[in-house]
């Protein structure tokens, strides 16, 4: 593949969409989603840009396989969103070093075309949110149990504080919004952790017919963000803030 021709292409369109006004903010922010995907998979064509694993058949037998995997940069939106950017993944080497080179490039060439970056939690790293930070942005990203001291004060503090609760649609929000200090090696800023509990109710057929039947989904979510927090605890700034975070 030609990146360049791919990078040509997410600048055309960026051009294009900006001067035609097709481009909307998301819940009053510009966002960016930066995400590792995995193309070109096969067991016996390689070239020198290859990433190699080992699999396991169903029979147990062991296969060595070829691929490439890539981060790409997207511009979200409501009305429209597309790839801005992309970066390979090369042999030897782990996302979070691609998408370093990627967000470099995006911030220099696309300085006003987002405010707030989106990933999962293998970017909620020092490294991206400092090099963030130092370009004025803002970032968000998933937390998970691996970073021990940010998920357990986090549980910690929602035990001693009451949610806030607002309904949307078919799904029930309890979200806690707290303000964490010192929980975070190498990233020497306070942060804000937000806990979302959702519980969405669908009305769907039943599966031996005769009728519909409601059934209850659950689904908990927490964030790590550096966006600026609301000591005045408006309620309308939370709901705002949890669409962002559930924007990518």
């Amino acid at each position: 593949m030609d990146l360049d021709k791919i990078r040509d292409a997410g600048r055309e369109i960026y051009k294009t969409a900006r001067k035609k006004k097709m481009l909307s903010s998301c819940h009053g922010m510009w966002v960016g989603v930066v995400d590792g995907h995995e193309q070109v998979t096969s067991p016996y064509c390689k070239c020198p840009y290859c990433k190699t694993r080992t699999v396991t058949k169903k029979n147990g037998q062991k296969e060595l396989q070829y691929y490439h995997q890539y981060t790409a940069f997207i511009l979200a939106g409501p009305k429209i969103s597309f790839i801005l950017d992309i970066e390979p993944v090369l042999p030897g080497e782990g996302e979070i070093s691609s998408a370093y080179r990627l967000l470099e490039r995006v911030l220099r060439e696309y300085p006003k075309a987002f405010s707030v970056v989106i990933g999962d939690g293998l970017y909620l790293k020092e490294t991206v949110f400092n090099l963030l930070k130092k370009h004025h942005k803002y970032a968000i990203s998933v937390l998970k149990e691996e970073r021990r001291q940010l998920f357990e004060e986090a549980n910690s503090l929602s035990l001693l504080s009451e949610p806030k609760r607002y309904r949307e649609a078919n799904t029930e929000y309890r979200v806690w919004d707290h303000s964490i200090s010192g929980c975070w090696d190498g990233y020497g800023e306070d942060v804000r952790v937000i806990v979302s509990e959702e519980v969405t109710t669908r009305r769907v057929h039943k599966r031996k017919g005769g009728g519909f039947e409601n059934i209850v989904e659950r689904a908990n979510w927490m964030w790590v963000t550096n966006l600026p927090y609301s000591p005045q605890d408006k309620l309308d700034d939370l709901k705002n803030t949890v669409e962002i975070c559930h924007s990518a």
